[in-house]
């Protein structure tokens, strides 16, 4: 939702910007050999938030401008299955930012390869979990898919643990 809110205020009127989550909302469905198994159990970062996050984009989309269009997505789901499918659906999209904290390899994986064709130069992907000895998974996708030798690495001034890069 603070994506959503900050997009809400910083272009008010962008009726083509949507925020869109994928999430299980029942935990890990499972976890790879590349991920900390003795910190990644399947079931593992269970919290059922579905019905408390659509509650806050109701609320959400009281309080915006435009807001007979819907502009933040949930999709339910294992985002291995569900990033692909949710692309063949939706051609168009073009991503202007990847937000990435899925802790896990695979769905980390699956998320860049997926999606990075997708976006432009000058969008930005953030990373929740980078260089991360809990949640190695997330370095190692980012490793193994496009490099991290390929990207422009930096830190969040705010929070140490969140990094990013701009497409170049």
């Amino acid at each position: 939702m603070t994506w959503a809110q900050l997009s809400a205020i910083y272009e008010p009127v962008n009726y083509t910007r949507t925020v869109i989550g994928f999430d299980t909302f029942t935990g890990f469905p499972s976890v790879h050999k590349k991920d900390n198994l003795e910190y990644a159990k399947e079931g593992d970062v269970c919290v059922d938030s579905y019905n408390d996050i659509v509650e806050c984009i109701k609320l959400y989309d009281i309080n915006r401008l435009v807001n007979h269009i819907p502009r933040v997505k949930l999709v339910k789901g294992d985002a291995r299955k569900t990033i692909p499918e949710y692309l063949k659906n939706n051609p168009h999209l073009v991503v202007s930012m990847l937000y990435l904290d899925f802790d896990l390899y695979e769905p980390t994986k699956i998320a860049l390869e997926t999606l990075i064709p997708r976006m432009p130069k000058g969008a930005m992907i953030v990373f929740d979990d980078l260089d991360s000895k809990v949640w190695q998974g997330a370095t190692t996708a980012v490793c193994d898919s496009i490099g991290i030798n390929n990207l422009r690495i930096q830190r969040s001034r705010i929070s140490p643990r969140i990094s990013y890069a701009i497409i170049e």
